[in-house]
């Protein structure tokens, strides 16, 4: 399973969070804010440098809707291969 650890914002716990669980990553100023699928949110203390860093560890990324659709659409809107990208 791949977990992220993290620390909480308010009291300074680690959290263990599984990376399937999350659904939403927003980073602000001073703190991370990650939404799981629970509808629970966990703030905490590492930045987007660091997040990012560990989900490159597993071989992940964070991406946009736009930067997706750039990976799979020709420039007339159809897929780049015939296969479907999932």
């Amino acid at each position: 399973m791949k977990i992220l650890e993290v620390t909480g914002y308010g009291n300074k716990e680690k959290h263990l969070i599984p990376l399937k669980n999350i659904i939403n990553i927003q980073f602000e100023d001073r703190f991370t804010s990650i939404t799981l699928s629970g509808g629970f949110k966990v703030n905490v203390l590492e930045s987007e440098s660091t997040i990012e860093e560990m989900l490159d560890f597993f071989e992940s990324k964070i991406i946009s809707e736009d930067k997706l659709d750039g990976l799979w659409y020709d420039d007339f809107g159809g897929y780049k291969s015939e296969e479907l990208p999932f």
